[in-house]
């Protein structure tokens, strides 16, 4: 699969898309939601939630971001993805995540965990000297109290100059 380059995007901020809760993600869609910019996307199911249609209207529902130490980042170095998670009620702790990252090359890795008191849950690792540069995409799944939220983004791994 191939993501759209954000090239001369490398703020070092790491990407940002947000996502709603309920009903299908349309990979591709969203995928090609954030090639253009780091707004939230209004396709699949990060369009806006109707109250008559949503099943947890009304609930405290969680807001989740993803970060990533550095965007762009060159292969052989370690990479840091931050799962943040919030509500109306501040950070949520215990929430359950687990994710998967696809490599340029088509090879996977995955992880897990839970949030941190502070709402937080970071997974760090080595990016292999070898990797095939390109664009990795990371996908996360975040559970808490029947809330379940995927959520969808890449980062660009480079050369070494």
């Amino acid at each position: 699969m191939t993501l759209p380059n954000d090239s001369g995007k490398g703020t070092g901020k790491g990407k940002k898309i947000a996502a709603g809760v309920g009903g299908a993600v349309a990979v591709l869609a969203a995928l090609g939601a954030i090639g253009a910019s780091n707004q939230p996307s209004t396709v699949g199911r990060d369009a806006p939630l109707l109250a008559e249609n949503n099943p947890l209207s009304g609930a405290n529902l969680v807001q989740v971001e993803l970060t990533f130490a550095r965007d762009p980042i060159t292969r052989g170095s370690t990479q840091t993805i931050i799962v943040s998670a919030r509500d109306d009620d501040g950070a949520v702790s215990g929430a359950t995540i687990t994710g998967r990252i696809t490599y340029a090359g088509g090879t996977e890795r995955t992880f897990g965990g839970a949030t941190d008191a502070a709402g937080q849950f970071t997974y760090s690792w080595l990016i292999g000297g070898n990797s095939n540069p390109g664009n990795f995409l990371v996908v996360a799944n975040i559970s808490h109290e029947g809330q379940n939220i995927e959520k969808y983004t890449s980062f660009t791994v480079t050369e070494a100059p």
